[in-house]
C-alpha cells in the first residue's frame, strides 16, 4: 500500500481526463467509474480576505448531493500562531447506500484510529483495535435459570403419562422415565457420585442409555460418553484421564480400575423413585468430550443455554417426535435428547414416525436415497450439522420434500455444539446468524474487525457458550485415538430405516 501510494503520488500531475482514457473504466449508472470512497486531507494555508473596517469570514456551502459513494474530507486547525491544533472534517455518504448510523459507526472507527496512532505513533496499525462497543449486538442470552434434568423433572411432574421415549414402537412415559432416573440417581449417590463427579456412559441407543443420561445429573455428576465398541483398555483410560468415579455399561470391563455399572444387572427396585431435591449448581459439568486433542468440560448453564436455543428457534409441540440416532460420543447426543424431554417431546429410536431429525450432510444424502415424501409424511423439519451443506444435497432435498423444513447449524469444537444457525430456502446461503451467541470474525491476529470487513477471517465465539479445556486426549500403544464412530450407523425414522 505504501509504495502504491508513494507511486501514484510522483504521478500526480498526470491530467485526469488522461487517466480515464489509459483506464477505459466500465461504465455503470450505479456507481463511479473508477473509485466509490474518496479521502481528501486540507492541508495547505488557507487563504485569507482582509479588508479595511471589514471582517471576512467563510460560510459553507450547505448539503450537496453525494458524487461518491464515501467521501471523507478532513482539514488541519491551526491556532493563531499558526501552530497545529487538531483536525475538523465531514463526511458524506450516499443514502442509497448507508443508513446514518453506519456512517457514525465509520466515523467512530476513524476516530479511534487516529486516536490510537497519535497516542503510540511507533506502534504497528495493524495492532490498533478497529472495533469497541458501537461494533455487533450483545449476545442474545436466554433467561433459562434452570438445569436440563430440572426441566425434565418439570415435565414429568406436569404431563406424567406424556410419552418421552419411544424404542422400537414401545412407548416410555415422562413419569416412569423420572421414577426409573431417580432409583439409579440413588445408586450413583451410593457408589459416591458427588456434584461434578464423573461418570461413564457406554450404551447403545436405547432406553437405557436415556435413563443413565438423566441419572448421573439427577446425582450432580457429569457423564463421559464411551462408544461402546471401544476396547476395554481405551475405555480404563478415558475414565482415568477424567477421574471418573464409576461408569455405566453394557458389559463389564476386562481391565476396570473403578466399579463398572452393568444396568441390567442393577436391582433397582428398592430405591425410593421419587425426586432427589439436590440443587444442582448451573457452572458444574454436565458432560465431557473429547472433540479433538484436548477434552473439554460443558457446563449445565451452557447444556441449558443450548437446549432452550434450539426450542427459542424451533418450538417443539408436544406431538414432536426426535429422531436419536447418533452415537454417544456424539455432540449431537444432548440435541437428540436434552432438547425434546426438556420441552415435552419425545426421543423416538427405531420404527416410529418422526417429525424432527438431525443429519449429517452425507446421512442426510444416504437418507434422500432411500426415502421419498409418501414415506415421511409427518417429517415437519431436519437439521444439518457437522459439516457444510452441499448445494446439490440442498437442491435434492428441497425436490423431493418441498413441504420440509431445512436448516442447519454450525459449531466449533470448544462450544458447547452449536454458535449459528441458518434456515435454507433453496437460493440464499449463508453461515448463519448467532445461535444465540454472540459470534464474530476475528481476524488472522484474533482481533475482531469491524462488522462487514472483508478478508480472510476465522469465527470467534463469545465464552458463554464455549467449553472449558480439561483433559488430555487418551492415547497409548495399540490404542489408537478416540474419534468419533464412523458413519456406517443406521437411521432409523418415519416409517422404516435407512442404512449408511
Amino acid at each position: 500500500m505504501r509504495d502504491r501510494s508513494l507511486a501514484a503520488f510522483a504521478n500526480q500531475d498526470v491530467p485526469f481526463e488522461r487517466l480515464v482514457e489509459e483506464l477505459a473504466p466500465a461504465r455503470s449508472m450505479a456507481r463511479h467509474p473508477l473509485f466509490q470512497a474518496i479521502l481528501t486531507l486540507q492541508n495547505t494555508a488557507r487563504a485569507s480576505l482582509r479588508l479595511s473596517a471589514v471582517r471576512a469570514e467563510g460560510l459553507g456551502a450547505g448539503l450537496s448531493a453525494a458524487k461518491f459513494d464515501l467521501d471523507v474530507n478532513v482539514n488541519e486547525i491551526v491556532d493563531e500562531d499558526g501552530r497545529p491544533a487538531g483536525l475538523a472534517g465531514a463526511v458524506t455518504a450516499a443514502a442509497d447506500l448507508f443508513e446514518p448510523r453506519t456512517v457514525e459507526r465509520l466515523v467512530a472507527r476513524y476516530l479511534r484510529v487516529l486516536t490510537a496512532m497519535t497516542d503510540r505513533p511507533a506502534a504497528r496499525l495493524s495492532s490498533v483495535t478497529i472495533t469497541g462497543d458501537d461494533d455487533g449486538r450483545e449476545p442474545h442470552v436466554l433467561p433459562v435459570g434452570r438445569t436440563v434434568p430440572q426441566m425434565i423433572e418439570e415435565q414429568a411432574a406436569g404431563t406424567p403419562d406424556a410419552v418421552a421415549v419411544i424404542v422400537d414402537g414401545v412407548e416410555t412415559t415422562y413419569g416412569r422415565l423420572d421414577r426409573r432416573a431417580n432409583q439409579l440417581a440413588r445408586h450413583l449417590v451410593e457408589q459416591g457420585v458427588r456434584p461434578g463427579a464423573v461418570v461413564g456412559l457406554s450404551l447403545p441407543r436405547g432406553l437405557d442409555l436415556v435413563t443413565a443420561m438423566l441419572a448421573v445429573w439427577k446425582a450432580g455428576g457429569a457423564y463421559l460418553p464411551i462408544d461402546p465398541e471401544s476396547s476395554g483398555a481405551l475405555a480404563t483410560e478415558m475414565l482415568a484421564d477424567a477421574g471418573g468415579i464409576c461408569a455405566i455399561a453394557g458389559v463389564a470391563y476386562e481391565y476396570a480400575q473403578v466399579p463398572v455399572l452393568v444396568l441390567t444387572d442393577l436391582a433397582l427396585d428398592g430405591y425410593a423413585d421419587g425426586p432427589l431435591g439436590l440443587a444442582i449448581d448451573g457452572e458444574l459439568p454436565a458432560c465431557l468430550a473429547y472433540p479433538g486433542s484436548t477434552g473439554v468440560v460443558v457446563t449445565h448453564t451452557a447444556v441449558a443455554n443450548r437446549v432452550a436455543a434450539f426450542e427459542e428457534r424451533h418450538g417443539l409441540r408436544p406431538d414432536d417426535r426426535v429422531l436419536h440416532q447418533a452415537a454417544i460420543d456424539s455432540d449431537t447426543l444432548i440435541a437428540e435428547i436434552g432438547w425434546p424431554l426438556a420441552s415435552g417431546a419425545a426421543v423416538v429410536i427405531g420404527g416410529a414416525d418422526v417429525t424432527t431429525a438431525l443429519f449429517t450432510p452425507r446421512l442426510l444424502a444416504a437418507f434422500l436415497r432411500e426415502w421419498s415424501a409418501a414415506d415421511c409424511a409427518g417429517l415437519r423439519r431436519v437439521i444439518v450439522h457437522g459439516e457444510p451443506l452441499p448445494a446439490e444435497i440442498e437442491a435434492e432435498f428441497f425436490a423431493a420434500l418441498p413441504g420440509v423444513e431445512l436448516h442447519t447449524v454450525h459449531g466449533t469444537a470448544m462450544t458447547t455444539g452449536e454458535v449459528a444457525a441458518w434456515r435454507c430456502d433453496g437460493v440464499a446461503r449463508s453461515a448463519g446468524v448467532p445461535f444465540p451467541t454472540r459470534c464474530q470474525h476475528s481476524d488472522l491476529r484474533s482481533s475482531l474487525p469491524p462488522t462487514g470487513a472483508g478478508g480472510r477471517s476465522r469465527r470467534a465465539v463469545r465464552r458463554r457458550r464455549t467449553a472449558r479445556p480439561r483433559l488430555r486426549q487418551p492415547t497409548g500403544p495399540g490404542r489408537g485415538t478416540v474419534r468419533r464412530r464412523p458413519v456406517s450407523v443406521q437411521a432409523q425414522g418415519c416409517s422404516g430405516r435407512a442404512t449408511v
